[in-house]
């Protein structure tokens, strides 16, 4: 892979990380907007059922988050080593 494809990979997956980290300020919107639907305003359990959901959507967008800082401290080390 040249220098440039490096630079072109780190590129996408900062993207990819300022995605992830909308996605989690939205999924952590929601829930918080699920628990005050789930107090004596809301609806109840059907409101609270959608928590475990969103919890598990915030610990998938957490993986992916922490799989592209991976790719991009690795990319990083690859073309600092290309460049020397």
């Amino acid at each position: 892979m040249t220098a440039r494809e490096y630079f072109e990979q780190l590129r996408t997956i900062e993207s990819d990380i300022r995605r992830y980290g909308e996605a989690l300020d939205a999924a952590e919107a929601r829930i918080e907007g699920l628990r005050s639907m789930g107090s004596s305003h809301g609806s109840g359990a059907t409101d609270t059922d959608a928590i475990p959901r969103r919890i598990a959507q915030l610990e998938e967008i957490a993986k992916a988050v922490s799989d592209a800082v991976a790719k991009k401290l690795e990319s990083i080390d690859l073309t600092v080593t290309v460049g020397e």
